[in-house]
């Protein structure tokens, strides 16, 4: 979902300078543990939410947690905060917001979501007809191709593949295509193979890097898109501590939900600003 809205919109963006990817070493994933790593104990990774009680002005975030040692997956802790940000899919959003704002949380969970399988293939970098220079493809409407698309990772990064390689990561499944989630891994290497050699006439069987499946991927803004954000937002204007971000509101892209987290921080801070809000407790 990432590399679909990153192509279509380099596809409608107006001409300028060119810009040169940019990526972190270890994957996106990189970020993530190193901002985990700044902020301490203030941050707690891989725990699941479980119910969200609200506290009078504040709100209160109940979490299992049986990573930490001495706590059994059946126990149970708890954060107390002034505000809440829920950065869910859409339907975990809702499981949550059930009991609090169920017109809210029914509008959350009627946001349709689609499958998507990623697969990664290397093929020696001879075994293509031309030159891989660019970012990838998106297939046409009419080109006769399963994969919605191939981003060329090594075209991309040079240190995504040894010299000799070249590393593709295909895209299939989506709304066009939802039997994708019921084939087997090797169904999958083979369609994304076949439709590769006819795009770029590879002619040597691929290594498979890896691969993975997501049963609801990308969030769909089909019909009925606008009254339910409309609901969403009804409900949530009623739980001024709680906030919700997330790519169901205008679509995968990663400069959209980078904004709108952005907007949010910044709609928070200025609250907290004019409250005199303090942090949060941990029991």
């Amino acid at each position: 979902s990432v590399f679909v809205g990153a192509v279509a919109r380099r596809r409608n963006a107006p001409r300028g300078p060119r810009r040169t990817p940019l990526a972190l070493a270890g994957g996106n994933a990189a970020l993530i543990g190193a901002l985990g790593a700044t902020l301490g104990n203030d941050v707690r990774l891989g725990v699941r939410v479980t119910d969200v009680v609200l506290r009078g002005a504040n709100v209160e975030l109940v979490f299992k947690d049986s990573t930490r040692h001495g706590r059994s997956e059946h126990e149970s802790e708890s954060i107390v905060a002034r505000h809440a940000v829920l950065a869910l899919p859409a339907y975990e959003s809702g499981r949550l917001l059930a009991h609090l704002e169920p017109e809210a949380a029914e509008a959350l969970g009627e946001i349709p979501y689609e499958p998507v399988a990623q697969v990664a293939l290397s093929y020696p970098r001879n075994a293509t007809e031309n030159d891989l220079r660019g970012f990838g493809f998106l297939r046409g409407d009419d080109s006769g191709l399963r994969i919605l698309g191939c981003a060329w990772n090594s075209a991309m990064f040079e240190d995504r593949a040894p010299s000799d390689r070249t590393l593709l990561t295909a895209f299939l499944g989506g709304s066009g295509d939802r039997e994708i989630a019921s084939l087997r891994d090797d169904e999958i290497v083979a369609i994304a193979h076949n439709d590769l050699q006819r795009v770029l006439g590879v002619d040597e069987p691929p290594s498979v890097i890896a691969g993975f499946r997501w049963d609801k991927a990308i969030p769909q803004l089909s019909l009925g898109h606008a009254e339910r954000l409309a609901n969403i937002a009804v409900g949530m204007s009623k739980l001024p501590q709680m906030t919700l971000i997330g790519n169901y509101f205008t679509g995968p892209s990663v400069s959209d939900c980078v904004a709108g987290a952005h907007a949010a921080a910044d709609t928070i801070a200025r609250s907290f600003d004019s409250s005199g809000a303090k942090g949060h407790t941990a029991r």
